[in-house]
């Protein structure tokens, strides 16, 4: 990727000391990403398409972890803000998830097969892998907070929602989630309370990268269903809100959103959730 002298100059000397002498760093900085970003590209189909002996070799434990540890630590003459510290967590929660994932798998697979023996120990994976999700979230808040302006505030994050089934709204776990639970019983003006249970909450098509989020809770007390999608409009930068009211499908409101380090937030002009529907 780097020619010779870039590399010896890198090996050398930090980026600050090169920009000074450079006549264009600008430029510089942008040739260098594009060329990062292509030899990505190609490292990601040599791991696809060589075989597995090869890749072994060439994406090994010792490559990979000097890689990764590299890029979580960052360039140690800088010094490391809030928008690092958030980043840098991110990358470690999707290391963890993948990592977990795959354990899950092989220990299903080769070490416990019997559903009942292995349950405990999955759930603890699982339940890891959520817990570092949380704390990435958290990290990287503020730094979604600091672009928005104050015209607008942090509602829920699309990404972090999850689809399910005949849950009651107190067994709803994650923030995001009872966020969104809030939200879509707010139209007819019940408490929490009276949310008997969540029917569904579903995306269509693939989990988390669909455009059309669906929504069913139900209401026993006033024998009410519930019943609307969100349509994500990422040309138009915003998430398009429909109820249903009896066979009428009707646009209720329009929120902003925000994409940022491969998530989309959703915003509201108002923190008070009573201004949407005015």
């Amino acid at each position: 990727m780097l020619r010779k002298q870039m590399r010896k100059k890198l090996r050398e000397h930090n980026w600050l000391e090169l920009a000074r002498k450079d006549p264009n760093p600008s430029a510089t900085l942008r040739r260098l990403t594009y060329e990062a970003n292509k030899a990505i590209n190609d490292l990601v189909l040599l791991a696809e398409k060589l075989p597995d002996d090869r890749v072994a070799e060439i994406f090994s434990k010792a490559n990979t972890g000097k890689m990764v540890h590299q890029i979580l630590e960052g360039n140690r003459y800088e010094k490391k803000d809030v928008a690092f510290e958030g980043r840098i967590t991110q990358i470690a929660a999707l290391l963890v998830r993948l990592g977990t994932t795959e354990c899950i798998k092989q220990y299903q697979l080769k070490v416990e097969p019997n559903s009942i023996l292995n349950e405990p120990i999955i759930n603890h994976l699982k339940r890891t892998h959520e817990i570092c999700d949380e704390i990435a979230s958290k990290m990287y808040l503020p730094n979604i907070k600091s672009k928005i302006g104050s015209d607008v505030a942090y509602f829920f994050n699309w990404n972090k929602v999850d689809e399910m089934s005949d849950i009651p709204p107190d067994k709803v776990r994650g923030d995001d989630n009872k966020t969104f639970i809030n939200f879509v019983r707010y139209p007819h003006g019940y408490s929490d309370d009276n949310i008997e249970y969540v029917r569904r909450i579903h995306f269509r098509d693939d989990f988390r990268e669909a455009d059309r989020l669906e929504f069913k809770w139900i209401n026993n007390q006033v024998h009410l269903d519930n019943e609307g999608y969100l349509e994500l409009a990422k040309i138009d930068m915003c998430v398009k809100v429909f109820f249903y009211f009896g066979d009428t499908e009707k646009l209720v409101t329009t929120l902003p959103i925000r994409i940022d380090n491969d998530d989309t937030y959703v915003l509201v002009k108002n923190e008070n959730m009573k201004d949407l529907y005015d």
